[in-house]
């Protein structure tokens, strides 16, 4: 049997290589709407297939030895179950079969994550700081054979590698920077080179949404686990922070760009405009979720409906599976998060916990959620920390 655990093992881990490598170097034109197609070498292919057959392929193995499902496992098959509810009374299935595999996926790579030892997480770390690294770098190419300046309201559209476009980029490497930051073993010097380079490539990406669920994790870390300070301290620290950046805004062009991004050019400002259209979606998509609030309107994506989706993965997870599909995705997720802390925090595992926190936090902005590279990256993430045993 242990035999038998450790090339279970093995196999998760060569498929969560093999395809994250896919998504680095695997794309085809046009994948990306609005932005220009990659300046950087890629192949030229279907990587959702391709990563998605791979990961069914290793799933189907390792379920076949797994001996019981936990808690989490019977949350996620729920959910399987919940997301095809809405095809009863909602006759659009068009978008279904492009985005309900998805849904899948989150369950088979919670598996493949849960299925592995604490014991080998610095492996899983060392494979998404390599590929944090190439895709910073892409980045890095890319910027520098834009055909605009940075400066420029067009610039981000120019942002676009094989994995995704300038918001998401930043939105997976935001996360991993604390892989890097917190239980990354290697020399010190070397650490604080890959952890800047991975920052800088945030920065290059223009993606606001990258760098403020940054600064907010962090703010995070030193609230909660850190100095542990009091609510009125951290309010305190809340309007510092923002004073700073209103006074950055008012003062330096290039920060004003750079946090309106199209809306630097109007002549008055108000929250719409600043949250770059996102408070009138999010009306939108409210709406549409009160139509069908206990099972959701599906999975439509269209010009009728949303062709974005909420910019929200809450709002989106509402709108698509209603109360009730929601529920079967939070509630796993709190569920690791109080078992993780339950253990106790060192410095390898809050690295992965704030991780975690930063892709949630990107979530709430921005489209990362329910796309294929990321639920793999997230929910493996997850499976792996839930693997950890309690002391």
């Amino acid at each position: 049997m242990q035999a038998i655990n450790h090339l279970n093992n093995r196999l998760s881990l060569i498929c969560f290589a093999i395809t994250l490598l896919i998504f680095t170097f695997v794309t085809y034109p046009g994948a990306t709407e609005g932005t220009i197609d990659p300046v950087v070498w890629y192949f030229n292919s279907r990587p959702i297939l391709i990563a998605f057959y791979i990961v069914l392929l290793s799933f189907c193995v390792i379920i076949v030895s797994r001996p019981y499902l936990c808690k989490i496992d019977i949350y996620l098959i729920s959910r399987i179950i919940i997301c095809l509810i809405p095809v009863l009374y909602i006759p659009d299935s068009s978008s279904l079969s492009a985005h309900y595999p998805v849904v899948i996926l989150t369950f088979m790579s919670f598996i493949i994550g849960s299925n592995n030892q604490w014991k080998d997480e610095q492996l899983y770390r060392y494979i998404l700081i390599i590929c944090a690294c190439v895709w910073s770098f892409q980045v890095f190419r890319t910027s520098m054979m834009a055909d605009v300046s940075y400066s420029s309201l067009e610039y981000k559209s120019y942002i676009r590698i094989p994995i995704a476009a300038s918001n998401v980029i930043a939105a997976y490497l935001a996360p991993i920077s604390f892989l890097v930051a917190f239980g990354f073993k290697c020399r010190k010097l070397l650490k604080y080179l890959i952890f800047s380079f991975i920052c800088f490539a945030i920065v290059l990406t223009k993606s606001r949404g990258g760098v403020l669920s940054l600064v907010i994790t962090y703010f995070i870390y030193l609230v909660v686990f850190k100095y542990k300070i009091s609510i009125p301290q951290t309010l305190f620290f809340f309007l510092l922070f923002f004073s700073i950046l209103y006074f950055l805004f008012d003062k330096i062009p290039a920060v004003k760009v750079f946090l309106l991004g199209f809306e630097a050019e109007a002549s008055s400002y108000d929250f719409s405009g600043l949250s770059s259209g996102r408070l009138e979606i999010y009306a939108h998509e409210l709406k549409r979720f009160l139509t069908h609030p206990l099972f959701g309107n599906g999975m439509i994506f269209n010009d009728t409906t949303s062709t974005s989706g909420a910019h929200n993965f809450i709002i989106e997870l509402l709108v698509q599976s209603g109360i009730v599909g929601a529920m079967t995705y939070l509630i796993p997720i709190i569920l690791i998060i109080k078992k993780y802390l339950k253990q106790g925090l060192d410095e390898i595992s809050l690295g992965w916990l704030l991780m975690i926190i930063c892709f949630i936090i990107g979530g709430l902005e921005e489209v990362t959620f329910f796309n294929y590279s990321t639920d793999f990256i997230f929910w493996t993430a997850c499976g792996l920390v839930y693997s950890k045993k309690c002391k």
